[in-house]
């Protein structure tokens, strides 16, 4: 992430997209720094990684970008974006099918490594990348996970929400091969079933 964005990054936010069979929203197209500039970031330093955590196609609601849109100009939060369909029009639109695995793709810019029906586990894209995604309408859930960093000279200027800069702690990846080996064992729950934290 931070030789994509070219510099020191944070991690700003991540959530879990969790679109259950027949019953998963659709997102219209949206860029998402129009939204975090309100967030505190007064520029578009920041990128997204969604990492499939089930199989995921257009009957089940993937993620759908605009190719090349990264370097449009921001849209400004409204209930019904008037730029959308014409930015669909302005570049080639791509449904990017993902398959939980260890493939990666940079997408949302005109250079691909991969075709679009090809399946990845992950992609990364700008916050200015154009995207969508359709309700879920098939018997299987769509479940991804989405971390997004900010680069850190583009911290917040507002602190009234959680998002400013924390020194992120770099680990090996044999970390991540434990961490994963530790969830696979059955300790923890959160990849089979949704869990929401009680809130007092």
């Amino acid at each position: 992430m931070e030789a994509l964005l070219g510099g020191p990054v944070y991690h700003f936010q991540s959530k879990l997209t969790a679109k259950e069979p027949f019953v998963g929203g659709a997102w219209e197209w949206h860029q998402d720094y129009g939204y975090w500039y309100h967030n505190g970031c007064l520029f578009p330093h920041l990128a997204s990684y969604q990492i499939a955590l089930d199989r995921s196609n257009s009957a089940n609601g993937c993620l759908q970008m605009v190719q090349g849109s990264a370097t449009a100009r921001p849209h400004r939060p409204r209930p019904r974006p008037r730029r959308g369909p014409e930015r669909r029009r302005s570049g080639p639109h791509e449904a990017h099918h993902a398959a939980p695995g260890d493939r990666a793709v940079r997408a949302g810019t005109r250079r691909r490594r991969v075709l679009p029906q090809q399946h990845v586990a992950s992609l990364f894209f700008h916050s200015n990348t154009l995207h969508r995604s359709d309700q879920n309408l098939s018997p299987h859930r769509r479940w991804t996970l989405i971390c997004c960093y900010n680069r850190i000279d583009n911290d917040n200027v507002v602190r009234d929400h959680d998002r400013y800069y924390v020194p992120l702690d770099k680990v090996p990846d044999s970390a991540v091969k434990a961490a994963g080996l530790r969830f696979a064992g059955g300790d923890e729950h959160f990849t089979s079933r949704p869990f929401v934290p009680k809130v007092a």
